[in-house]
Parts: C-alpha cells; structure tokens; sequence
C-alpha cells in the first residue's frame, strides 16, 4: 500500500508536537495524574461489582411505576391505563379480545355514538386498549418514549402531547373509519 509520503508526515507532526509539551511536564507530575486516574477508574470499575439480586431487579422493575423528578408524568399515564385496564377485567371484560358492546360501555370511539353528542369519547378512548397485548406494547411504548420526551418536553407538554395525539388519532379514526367497533349483533 502506498501512502505518499503521508503517513510520515503526519508521525513527524505528532512527534513535533509531543516535544514542544514536553517542557511543559515533569515525569512525577505525570505519575501522579497517571495514579489519579487508576484510583478513579477503578472506583469506577462495573466489572467488579456483584450482579444485582432479583430483588434488585424487581424493585428496578418497578420504579417506572413511580413518579419522580423528570419523570413525572409518564408513571401516571402509564398508572392511570393499567388501573382502568384492571377495572375492566375486574367488572367482567375479557382481558384477551374484549367485546364492542363493552368498550363501548368504558368509553370507546365509536362513530354513531360519539358523532351523536358524545364527545367526550375522543379524550376517554386513549386509556382503552382492546385486550392485555395492547395495552403492554402501548405502555412498552409510553415507557420508553416517556423516558426520553418527558425531560426534553417538561411536564405540561409532555401530557398535552400524549392528549392531543391520542385525541387527534381518534379525530382521524372517526374520520377513516365508518364503523371504529364492531358490534357482535
């Protein structure tokens, strides 16, 4: 291979400017940085630290269940779908493939009913899921966007951002859809 020249060229700059610092240290000094660097990297150092316990994964596991500076609002949103996923299943909708009629007796987005004076649909049907795998991608989803745009956007944004999305999204599905449930008639 050939590199022109250019290689040695560019040692000779290295080596030039690695003599012009010199005077600048003497070998204890350096000693002593180079020894304040091991101590901090091995205070540092994960590779001997014990793996966490499964308790300590589980309770890892449930911090994004709570609400704490920077990360406020997503454990409530996240609180809030699971406790109406829950309500549901304990009032008696199937938690695997839910019927219209119930959905739509929780809230659902349905054209006949919402287009008739029932508004308030748009807002209720963004803490509905249509079964327990809907609602754990929804929440994987909302966890790991959250974590992201919830200290980038602050509180307030943040939660009118997941409203107006889930409210828009139901405007458009009004719009596409003629029939958002099927009714098992």
């Amino acid at each position: 291979m050939v590199d022109f020249g250019k290689n040695k060229k560019n040692v000779n700059k290295l080596i030039s400017a690695i003599e012009e610092l010199k005077p600048d240290f003497n070998i204890e000094e350096l000693e002593l940085k180079y020894e304040a660097l091991t101590l901090v990297a091995d205070e540092e150092d994960d590779l001997t630290l014990e793996p966490a316990t499964a308790t300590e994964n589980f309770k890892g596991f449930l911090s994004i269940f709570v609400p704490r500076n920077g990360y406020f609002i997503t454990p409530i949103l996240l609180n809030l779908n699971l406790l109406i996923f829950i309500l549901m299943v304990l009032l008696g909708v199937n938690p695997f493939n839910p019927d219209g009629e119930s959905l739509i007796r929780w809230g659902a987005n349905f054209k006949p009913v919402t287009t008739a004076g029932e508004p308030w649909r748009l807002l209720t049907n963004c803490f509905l899921h249509i079964g327990i795998l809907h609602l754990l991608m929804n929440m994987y989803a909302l966890v790991f966007i959250g974590v992201i745009l919830e200290p980038y956007l602050g509180k307030t944004r943040f939660v009118a951002a997941y409203l107006l999305a889930g409210v828009g999204a139901s405007v458009a599905s009004l719009w596409w859809h003629d029939m958002t449930i099927r009714l098992n008639r």
